[in-house]
């Protein structure tokens, strides 16, 4: 109608990315892991390999490598934390670096919660800033032993066996 305008965009295409984190409110006990997921969203045509690093953590954290392949979308990072560090929100910052048009360039990645609408509509919401809670440290943990990359795949119907180690904190 008369009171609608259309607006048509013509540029040069500009292989891009730019990256999201979820949850943006990981918790952790001293001592413990935190996973976090890093979803890249690719722009006009850029395909290359992200790597990930984390920031901003206090001496003593530990994190895992992650890289996003070429033609993927998302990787996974764990950040653990040493047993004595005081127990509070910290504010790390996450980036990725790759390779676009000749150019190495680094992006930040957002915070971001995915949300349902209308029970089947999925969209990602950024939010302000990642706040990951160190709490007091559980009664027990427990862990397999597989590298923080490693990723087991079992098909519907399928199964997978994994040792899972208990161990009882001191109360």
């Amino acid at each position: 109608g008369q009171e609608y305008a259309y607006r048509l965009m013509i540029a040069p295409v500009r292989p891009d990315f730019y990256l999201h984190i979820s949850p943006d409110n990981p918790h952790m006990g001293q001592g413990d892991t935190a996973l976090i997921t890093i979803t890249a969203v690719r722009k006009d045509g850029f395909n290359g390999e992200i790597a990930l690093s984390a920031q901003d953590l206090p001496k003593g954290f530990a994190v895992s490598d992650a890289v996003i392949p070429a033609g993927q979308v998302l990787a996974q990072m764990t950040m653990t934390s040493p047993p004595d560090v005081p127990m509070g929100f910290l504010s790390p910052t996450v980036v990725g670096t790759a390779a676009v048009d000749k150019e190495t360039v680094t992006r930040k990645a957002l915070p971001a919660e995915e949300q349902m609408q209308a029970f089947s509509y999925r969209h990602t919401v950024p939010t302000q800033e990642l706040q990951l809670a160190v709490m007091e440290t559980p009664p027990f943990t427990l862990s397999v032993n597989l590298p923080p990359s490693k990723i087991v795949e079992v098909p519907q119907g399928g199964e997978a066996q994994l040792v899972v180690k208990v161990k009882r904190n001191p109360i």
